[in-house]
């Protein structure tokens, strides 16, 4: 505890009994202070065991110090955005492409939190008339919202599809989490 910043050493302690009892089993962030006197942010996940025929406390933590300023980063770079002013710049995108690219620029967080990510994206999706960098950057906010969530679902199963199929295509089904995405065609 002497590590644990003085401002998070009540939430430490009250995390990791929860933790303990079995009440909580998500992972919890907090500061701690290194030797030098630097903080560093760390998440924690401790899991009571038996060692030597005596009960102990078995912790893992790691260093999230670059996660939690990558997200504060990109939190403030949303801000700056969606807070300045600009007139729509619509453009008209073919619907499959645009979403494919969209799933590039997302599929490696996807992937790295353990997610099955599977894309069907159809050739004949049409066109959308859409300002395409507001669209792209609300996509990726509502992806990387659900991939949160996904992280947060503690359940075996992790079925979840980005599925873009055309309305006139007879549509696959692989699981109750399918969604579909029905463009305006170009006419």
């Amino acid at each position: 505890m002497s590590l644990v910043h003085e401002d998070y050493r009540e939430h430490v302690r009250k995390c990791a009994v929860a933790m303990l009892k079995g009440v909580s089993l998500t992972p919890y962030e907090f500061c701690v202070l290194d030797k030098s006197g630097s903080t560093h942010w760390v998440m924690e996940s401790l899991t009571s065991v038996i060692y030597r025929d005596k009960r102990a406390v078995l912790a893992y933590f790691m260093d999230v110090t670059k996660l939690i300023a990558d997200r504060i980063r990109k939190l403030v770079l949303d801000i700056l955005c969606y807070s300045k002013e600009r007139d729509l710049e619509r453009e008209e995108v073919e619907v499959w492409q645009f979403s494919k690219e969209v799933a590039i620029l997302i599929e490696k967080r996807i992937k790295a939190a353990n997610i099955q990510f599977i894309t069907d994206f159809s050739y004949d999706a049409g066109y959308l008339a859409i300002d395409p960098e507001i669209i792209r950057a609300g996509l990726i906010t509502i992806l990387e919202n659900a991939i949160e969530a996904c992280i947060e679902d503690k359940r075996k199963e992790r079925y979840r599809y980005w599925t873009l199929r055309n309305p006139q295509s007879r549509p696959q089904t692989r699981g109750h989490h399918q969604r579909r995405f029905y463009p305006r065609r170009r006419h």
